[in-house]
């Protein structure tokens, strides 16, 4: 049996995690999270074989070579070379396609004619449709786009770094894309850590990049060390690589995110957040730090009315675990949300593999490998519904591989169905079935 620890239970956790951590502030409010999860003693049940014929053990989980290009392996080229623009100068000479092209290079040493030495500066003096092509280089800034179909892009792959200010302003985020839509955002390196000095208040959190009203498509970018300078500060309820609209501020965003890798982040990689906000994530590298006692990180989280496909992603090291707070990090954390699919992703090492909390309904979970997760495999917790979980192959997760805590009239009296899962344990027989 498992339950939810109440938000005011969260929050007090919160605080004695900063207290240990000799914190100067304590958490004014609760995070953008639900995931408070813990199980009591159970004992699991050993899944019967599939008979001969019975599935195909090949149509199971994702193989490997589908997952090949996930993260910055699948993101290697430059914007210049794809485009044609062989001059260098990117200028609209229809080498480019024809778009007003502004370019940045913070010391002008490797683009001698850049007009700018700031993004931000680029930024506002760009027409709607106009690229900005940036030079290798540092750029210490936050960079705000309010302006439809603005395309930036690094020339070298990750190699111009937008580097978190030591003193940042609301929204703490150091790429907002705000009020607008067709926005890319490809190929940089966006990176903190950032400086605070306690736990943020409950009004903002420090995000790497943040949709607010808008879309954007983030494509290929390393959005590395979203958490607090002090390590001391690392159990504060902070730091979210990608954030998709937020309920809390009545914020909607819609995003594309495709051969990122998000790794360092303090609280999240990505989250969804608020009815109405919606992400494809595809081909995405999020990697957590591993087992730690002070945060329980969650990969990718969709939650309060949002949306998302979620297919082809490496989801790992998401991990929790504290003897005094009981707590849980997850790989893939899905609440309150009716229209969202995870499939062909490779979800491991985490604490929870992929969780159906309250209020998940009619969710697609398909074709996922799903193992070595501290808690379980495929978790559905009371509240979730309808759903459809299917040709996942579980293994390895502790102490169930197939989790069901539900009741209705889908498979094994449970609330939802499952269907030609492989697992080796489950929590109630009918969920999974073991291979040969």
């Amino acid at each position: 049996m498992k339950r939810r620890i109440t938000l005011a239970a969260a929050v007090a956790a919160v605080a004695v995690v900063c207290s240990l951590a000799a914190a100067a502030t304590a958490l004014a409010g609760p995070f953008d999270s639900s995931v408070s999860l813990h199980r009591t003693a159970g004992v699991p049940l050993v899944t019967p074989l599939l008979l001969p014929g019975e599935l195909d053990l090949a149509s199971v989980g994702v193989a490997d070579s589908e997952l090949a290009t996930a993260g910055l392996a699948g993101a290697q080229t430059s914007w210049d070379e794809e485009r044609g623009d062989h001059d260098g100068h990117g200028d609209g000479d229809g080498h480019n396609g024809g778009s007003p092209t502004l370019v940045v290079d913070d010391d002008r040493a490797q683009c001698p004619d850049a007009q700018y030495q700031r993004i931000q500066d680029a930024v506002d003096a760009a027409p709607p449709g106009a690229q900005i092509r940036v030079c290798p280089g540092t750029y210490p800034e936050q960079v705000r786009i309010p302006k439809n179909n603005l395309t930036l892009y690094s020339v070298k792959p990750w190699q111009a770094v937008i580097q978190a200010p030591a003193v940042m302003t609301y929204p703490n985020s150091i790429v907002t894309v705000s009020g607008a839509t067709g926005v890319t955002i490809r190929q940089f390196t966006i990176t903190g850590p950032f400086t605070f000095g306690g736990c943020a208040e409950a009004v903002d959190r420090h995000t790497g990049v943040r949709i607010i009203n808008g879309s954007a498509t983030i494509y290929g970018n390393h959005i590395t060390k979203i958490r607090d300078v002090d390590p001391l500060l690392f159990g504060c309820q902070d730091g979210i690589a990608v954030l998709v609209g937020r309920q809390s501020e009545s914020q909607v965003g819609k995003a594309t995110l495709l051969f990122n890798l998000i790794d360092q982040y303090q609280k999240g990689g990505i989250v969804v957040d608020n009815a109405g906000s919606f992400a494809w994530i595809s081909y995405n590298a999020v990697i957590g730090e591993g087992l730690n006692d002070l945060i329980a990180q969650n990969g990718v989280q969709v939650g309060r009315g949002a949306g998302a496909g979620i297919d082809h992603n490496v989801i790992a090291k998401n991990q929790y675990a504290n003897p005094v707070i009981a707590d849980a990090a997850s790989g893939v954390l899905l609440f309150d949300t009716t229209s969202t699919s995870a499939g062909y992703n490779d979800v491991g090492k985490n604490g929870y593999g992929v969780v159906l909390d309250s209020g998940t309904i009619g969710a697609e979970i398909d074709h996922n490998n799903v193992h070595d997760n501290i808690d379980d495999g495929i978790a559905a917790f009371q509240g979730s519904a309808n759903n459809f979980i299917s040709y996942n192959n579980a293994h390895d997760n502790t102490p169930y591989d197939c989790f069901d805590e539900t009741t209705g009239t889908h498979t094994a009296g449970t609330a939802n169905t499952w269907f030609k899962d492989i697992g080796q344990t489950q929590n109630r027989p009918g969920l999974c079935k073991r291979g040969h």
